[in-house]
């Protein structure tokens, strides 16, 4: 599953403290889906890995393109960790650029339409 950006503060994101602002949100939609976890390790104990697309936290609104290429070779290598990959969510437009620019670099094509959810 990939996020948007990481937080400004590392101790509020998927993996900081229990209680973080990112699992504030994620862990009761997990709930709601019938998951019965309460903790970051829960999930991943499912085979769900959470990460982020773009590495730096937001200086503005909006996530700037030159941010999410400085970030790219990073989820990259995260991703390819990962061998046995069955679905990929993106959570948002940042993380759906960032998954496209990969997936055009890799194929030469653009894959937008499917994996946009």
């Amino acid at each position: 599953m990939i996020n948007e950006v990481v937080p400004s503060d590392p101790s509020q994101d998927f993996y900081g403290t229990p209680g973080a602002d990112y699992l504030k949100t994620t862990i009761p939609l997990f709930q709601r889906a019938g998951a019965e976890v309460t903790s970051i390790q829960e999930i991943l104990q499912l085979g769900i890995y959470i990460t982020n697309a773009v590495k730096t936290p937001k200086t503005e609104y909006a996530v700037d393109k030159s941010s999410i290429k400085k970030s790219l070779p990073y989820l990259e290598a995260e991703l390819s960790l990962f061998s046995n990959i069955k679905v990929i969510m993106l959570m948002g437009d940042v993380a759906k650029k960032a998954f496209n620019m990969i997936a055009k670099k890799a194929t030469k094509k653009c894959y937008s339409r499917c994996f946009y959810l």
